[in-house]
C-alpha cells in the first residue's frame, strides 16, 4: 500500500528528473527548464553504525521508509541533508565502504523519484566518537591529537588550569570521568551529561582540528581523499543537488592561533585551501557539481547584548572559482542560540523569543 501511494505522489508532484543547478545571474537554484527552486526540508543524519536511516518498520527517530518520504512529501518537503560522514566511508585506514556508498545511492535515488533532492554533508559534531562527537574516523582522530593533547602546551596548561575550570574552556575529556566502550571512546549516554558543544573546546578537539588544516601525518590529504571516493559515487545521481565539505568547522586550536579568532580569517586561510582541494575533486567526478561550503561558526557569529554581533565571512571568493561561479553555495548556519547561552538553555529557545530570533536571522543571512 506504501509503495502505491508513494508512486501516486511521485507521479503527481513534479519529479526531479534533472539535475538542478545554479543561476549566477539571478543567484538562485533552477531546474532544468530556467525555473527557480526553493528548497523546505530537514536534516536525516543517522549518527551511529550503520549511518543511514532504517528503511525497515516505521520508527520516527531511525527511519527513512516509504511513509516516512509519504510524509515528507504531505509536508511540503523536497529536500534532505543527508549525513555520509568519513567514519562510514572509511571504515578501516586506506579501505573503502563502497557497499554503504552504493546503499546511500539507492536512498538518494529512491528519495529523488518521490521529488526530493539531497545534499550530502560531511557531517560532524566535535570531530570524531573518541571526543564525544562523530564525523571523522577514530584512528585518524586519535592520531591527530595524540597522547598529550594541550590548549597551549602541557606545562601551561597545568599551570593555567584553575582558570580555564573558571572559564568551563580547555577541559580535557579524561577529566570528565566518563565510561568508555571496547573501542575506548566514550559511551553516549555519559557524553550526554553536558552541553555538546562544550567538547569543542577541549585540548583534544582543537588540536584534531588543527592537525586537519595543518595536513598533520597527511590527515588533510586523507580527507580529501575521502571526498574523492565519495563524489565518484554520488555526483552522477541526478537527485544529489550538490555536497557539504564539511559541516560547522571549527577554527583550529585559538589558543595557540590567535588570528583564528578574529572573524573571517580562519575561513581564508584554514578552511578555502582546503576547500580548494576538494573542489577539485568534485569538478573531477562531475564538473555539474555543486559545492555548498560552510563557514566557521565561530567566532562569525557572537553575542553582543542580545542582538548579535554579526560580521562578513571571510570568503573572498568560491574555494577554487571565481565571483559568478555556476557550482557553488554558501552554506551558512543560523541559530538564534548564538545570542547567548540562556537563550537555549532548555535546548531550544522559547516561544516568546519568536520575534528576536526571526530579527537575528534576518540580519545574519542579510
Amino acid at each position: 500500500m506504501n509503495s502505491l501511494k508513494l508512486a501516486a505522489i511521485g507521479t503527481a508532484a513534479m519529479m526531479a528528473d534533472a539535475r538542478i543547478g545554479v543561476n549566477p545571474a539571478t543567484r538562485q537554484f533552477v531546474d532544468d527548464e530556467g525555473r527557480s527552486v526553493i528548497f523546505h526540508g530537514v536534516n536525516v543524519v543517522y549518527k551511529m553504525d550503520p549511518y543511514i536511516p532504517s528503511t525497515g518498520e516505521f520508527d520516527p527517530a531511525n527511519s527513512l521508509n516509504d511513509e516516512d518520504i509519504i510524509n515528507l512529501k504531505s509536508w511540503g518537503m523536497n529536500f534532505v541533508r543527508l549525513g555520509v560522514m568519513w567514519e562510514a566511508v572509511e571504515r578501516t585506514e586506506g579501505v573503502y565502504d563502497h557497499e554503504y556508498l552504493k546503499a546511500v545511492n539507492a536512498l538518494i535515488t529512491k528519495l529523488g523519484e518521490a521529488g526530493i533532492y539531497t545534499l550530502v554533508d560531511m557531517h560532524q559534531d566535535v570531530f570524531a566518537r573518541s571526543i564525544c562527537g562523530e564525523g571523522f574516523p577514530d584512528f585518524y582522530a586519535k592520531e591527530a591529537y595524540g597522547k598529550h593533547p594541550a590548549c597551549l602546551n602541557w606545562l601551561v596548561d597545568k599551570k593555567l588550569e584553575p582558570y580555564y575550570e573558571m572559564l568551563g574552556f580547555c577541559k580535557n575529556m579524561n577529566s570528565y570521568g566518563y565510561r568508555v566502550d571496547e573501542n575506548g571512546d566514550y559511551l553516549i549516554e555519559d557524553c550526554q551529561k553536558a552541553f555538546f558543544a562544550t567538547y569543542y573546546s577541549s585540548p583534544q578537539s582543537m588540536q584534531a582540528f588543527k592537525a586537519l588544516y595543518d595536513n598533520k601525518n597527511g590527515l588533510q590529504d586523507k580527507f580529501v581523499d575521502y571526498w574523492d571516493v565519495t563524489s565518484a559515487a554520488l555526483a552522477n545521481n541526478p537527485y544529489v543537488v550538490g555536497f557539504d565539505p564539511l559541516n560547522e568547522p571549527f577554527p583550529g586550536n585559538p589558543l595557540q592561533s590567535p588570528k583564528n579568532l578574529y572573524p573571517g580569517h580562519a575561513d581564508a586561510t584554514l578552511l578555502a585551501p582546503m576547500y580548494e582541494r576538494i573542489f577539485e575533486k568534485y569538478m573531477a567526478n562531475n564538473n555539474d557539481s555543486v559545492m555548498w561550503f560552510e563557514p566557521h561558526m565561530f567566532p562569525d557569529v557572537l553575542p553582543n547584548g542580545g542582538s548579535g554581533f554579526v560580521v562578513p565571512v571571510g570568503f573572498e571568493k568560491p574555494p577554487g572559482a571565481e565571483i559568478g561561479s555556476r557550482n557553488h553555495a554558501l552554506n551558512d548556519h543560523t541559530y538564534c542560540c548564538s545570542l547567548g547561552f540562556s537563550v537555549c538553555a532548555d535546548g531550544e529557545p522559547s516561544t516568546e523569543m519568536a520575534d528576536t530570533c526571526l530579527a537575528f536571522h534576518e540580519k545574519r543571512i542579510g
